[in-house]
């Protein structure tokens, strides 16, 4: 079992009511965010010595920032 100590404090949140901590504008797109189209990125993240792809609706909120959704694509 993981140690909650030894573990990464970057995490992504997927939780609507935290969503500012995840959400960016379309003027400041994190790094390894590629657009795709209609709200829709693919985020490349690396991972020990594995390369990994994520597909992901992002949806808007009141201030026009996207922020992921669970829903992946």
């Amino acid at each position: 079992m993981a140690n909650p100590s030894n573990m990464s404090a970057k995490r992504v949140c997927l939780n609507k009511d935290a969503k500012l901590d995840s959400s960016f504008s379309d003027s400041a797109v994190p790094p390894h965010h590629f657009h795709l189209g209609q709200d829709i990125y693919a985020v490349v993240t690396y991972f020990a010595t594995s390369v990994q792809v994520h597909l992901r609706q992002y949806t808007r909120d009141e201030n026009n920032r996207l922020y992921p959704t669970k829903k992946g694509v």
